[in-house]
């Protein structure tokens, strides 16, 4: 059975026997307990939000309660939902809210008039956000919070549905996540018709939306989830349906919240090399609970040479019109030791290659790009059914770059060319197919610095496929007849390389070593359906499918993939027969992908089963937070508004907060974390108080110690 077990418990039983006279009611509303009120020796001041439009109720007593005074605030409300504090001393009081999602403080001298209000220029999810002024110095405390309380959906306030349905401790995850919704050539990823979205979006920035002929929606997408934004939604055309499009209700000018991944690497598992080296690849096969891998080393460039004449492979009895002069870069691959990869996070100093069928909670983190290189399963579901009654397995692929689904690869364990992540539309009912199956969540979170194409983003190899001439065996007339020839690098005896202003690559040839598995005469171009059950986090949208030509970035048939430049267009229409060899060079679909593009149909689905914490650690450690939720300190500038000193990372559910102080000495609570700041400076001292309950009060003796007091539900059995 459940007690409640009280922590710190103080009876006066005197007071058992002493009259009690009726309760007298003095204020309704909402009301933030301790936070919202002041009581010393005939003093009592509380606040209160009433149900009263744009207005804080100020009640004050000098003599013990026995006669009120009444001074409202009036302010310009955009929302009602929060819980004034308060911060009173005989020279200031200041009541601390929330006008839709702005922090804002009224400001009294005398603690009985207020005329002033101050916005903080800093919004919040808090509903109690506690302000204060020391030293001259504007202070609040806050949570930083990844969903607000209540959302308006159809015109109607509703609860938030953020919190877990199994696991009332627990946030759910957000099923798309970006820091911005503009793709790598930092121009606007639209959702359209063909767009019905079923989970949780969280975008730090604008939202952009376009009526198209496609879907059910008249043209429109629909979020049938919560969409909660940093920015504003962005129409084309500018009027749109609110309530037919975001039936889940939308939240513009959120606050924004950011991953990441430092806790991780302090628990990790080292799988390969201790260091980083942008050089390192770790090839991982997943069965179970272990892993077999391979450590790839990309070796120092080597120089090459490659004589040239413009038929090649004939002519060579000719003298070379020029030889090219360039380096190449080979892979060294050597066996990794297999062992256990489950229960835990796994840590790679590196590119991480990986697939396989996953058992029990893996977490697998790298430093450099993920690519997968197959599909991602996990025990207990079989495609094309949902993970969510599945109690045993759950995978995070987070990468401290960018996530792709490989094109193709060299096996390094038997050296075959394999082609990856690819399938006919007709292999699973739609709106699955063949393609890829990702039973994850998946994190790309490097940041660029500024430049857009090194932002971390989901999305896939080989966009801009182009034929190449392949190696290819010719007989080579010799006075004792034919002799069957290897000729390879056929482009490279062909043409300029590297390029150069006055002799540039060919538009409609493949770019050399863009394809993973160059030369390659007939690329695929369409490559079925990426299957996905799990949530996807990413700095910004990152391209799942391509048109033959990129019209936002006219390449004019030049060759600089570091300039987002492809050559010519992608088209099959754009194919030839090489003149020489015979050899049809013509990009095409996998057998059985259907559409007039390049890359994948999604099929994504949200994984109920997600938390915003990280399942895979220990069962004695606290939840893994890589969000930077939690508890916030803050400074008023009058530049930036609020500047943080302090934030404690901490992902589970609010149920409480504490504030106590006692001149340069203060305590902050926050469920059953607690900190302690000196001024500006903090320590975490929740070792002493985690694990014994919420932490519903915070007293402070006269020599400043604390006096805390915990509430605990624990599992009892009396006699």
């Amino acid at each position: 059975m459940k007690a409640i077990v009280l922590v710190m418990l103080a009876m006066f039983c005197g007071l058992l026997m002493a009259e009690i006279s009726p309760f007298t009611l003095v204020g309704e509303g909402s009301f933030a307990g301790k936070l919202g009120s002041y009581a010393s020796g005939d003093t009592i001041v509380f606040v209160t939000k009433p149900p009263i439009p744009n207005t804080i109720r100020y009640k004050y007593s000098h003599d013990g309660g026995l006669t009120w005074q009444v001074s409202d605030v009036l302010f310009p409300s955009y929302g009602e939902d929060f819980s004034p504090t308060l911060s009173y001393t005989p020279n200031e009081t200041i009541v601390s809210f929330k006008s839709a999602l702005q922090n804002m403080i009224a400001v009294s001298p005398n603690g009985e008039t207020f005329n002033d209000i101050i916005p903080m220029y800093s919004n919040t999810f808090d509903n109690s956000p506690y302000v204060e002024k020391y030293n001259g110095q504007i202070k609040r405390f806050s949570l930083d919070l990844p969903y607000p309380e209540k959302i308006k959906v159809g015109g109607e306030m509703q609860m938030f549905p953020g919190i877990h349905p199994d696991d009332p401790d627990e946030f759910i995850a957000p099923f798309h996540y970006t820091d911005t919704e503009l793709n790598s050539d930092n121009e606007p990823e639209y959702f359209t018709g063909k767009d019905v979205l079923n989970g949780i979006v969280r975008t730090n920035n604008d939202l952009y939306i376009k009526q198209t002929g496609e879907g059910e929606n008249n043209g429109w997408p629909i979020f049938n989830s919560p969409v909660v934004i940093g920015g504003m939604a962005v129409s084309i055309p500018p009027q749109y349906p609110r309530d037919l499009i975001f039936r889940g209700g939308l939240v513009e000018n959120a606050p924004t919240i950011d991953i990441s991944t430092g806790s991780l690497r302090e628990i990790a598992a080292l799988v390969g090399p201790p260091s980083y080296d942008p050089d390192n690849i770790i090839m991982v096969e997943v069965d179970g609970g272990s892993f077999s891998g391979m450590w790839g080393k990309v070796q120092a460039p080597r120089r090459v040479f490659t004589d040239v004449w413009p038929n090649y492979p004939e002519g060579t009895t000719e003298p070379p019109s020029f030889r090219n002069n360039f380096t190449v870069q080979d892979t060294v691959w050597t066996p990794l030791p297999s062992n256990t990869c489950m229960g835990r996070v796994n840590f790679v100093n590196g590119k991480l290659w990986i697939k396989g069928r996953f058992a029990g909670n893996q977490t697998w983190v790298a430093a450099g790009d993920i690519e997968i290189i197959g599909d991602v399963l996990i025990y207990g579901t079989e495609p094309p059914n949902g993970p969510n009654n599945n109690g045993v397995s759950t995978v995070d692929l987070i990468s401290e770059r960018s996530i792709r689904l490989k094109y193709g690869y060299y096996n390094p364990i038997d050296t075959i060319r394999e082609h990856t992540n690819m399938g006919a539309d007709t292999d699973y009912a739609a709106p699955a197919g063949g393609g890829t199956w990702i039973y994850a969540s998946l994190y790309a979170l490097g940041n660029g610095g500024g430049t857009p194409n090194q932002d971390g983003v989901f999305t896939f190899e080989y966009q801009h496929p182009h034929g190449s001439i392949p190696a290819t065996i010719i007989n080579v007339p010799t006075p004792s007849g034919p002799i069957p020839t290897w000729f390879d690098w056929i482009d490279l005896h062909r043409n300029r390389w590297p390029q150069t202003t006055s002799q540039p690559w060919p538009a409609n040839l493949d770019y050399p070593w863009y394809n993973p598995l160059w030369p390659e005469n007939a690329p695929y171009l369409e490559r079925g359906t990426a299957n996905i059950w799990g949530s996807i986090f990413q700095r910004r949208r990152g391209f799942i499918h391509r048109d033959y030509y990129d019209n936002n970035h006219h390449s004019n048939g030049v060759w600089n993939p570091g300039m987002d430049l492809y050559g010519g267009s992608s088209s099959p229409d754009e194919g030839y027969v090489d003149p020489v060899l015979g050899i049809n060079m013509q990009t095409r679909n996998y057998p059985g992908a259907m559409g007039n593009g390049i890359g994948y149909k999604k099929n994504y689905n949200p994984d109920p089963r997600t938390k915003m914490s990280i399942e895979s650690y220990p069962y004695y450690m606290d939840p893994l937070c890589i969000w930077k939720l939690g508890l916030n300190l803050s400074n008023h500038t009058d530049v930036l508004g609020m500047e943080s000193y302090y934030q404690k990372p901490y992902i589970l559910v609010p149920k409480d907060k504490c504030f106590a102080r006692k001149g340069e000495r203060a305590y902050y609570s926050l469920n059953d974390q607690l900190l302690y700041a000196d001024l500006d400076e903090v320590t975490d001292i929740s070792p002493s108080t985690k694990g014994d309950g919420i932490i519903r009060s915070i007293a402070l003796s006269p020599d400043s110690s604390p006096l805390v007091y915990q509430l605990a539900e624990v599992d009892s059995t009396f006699s």
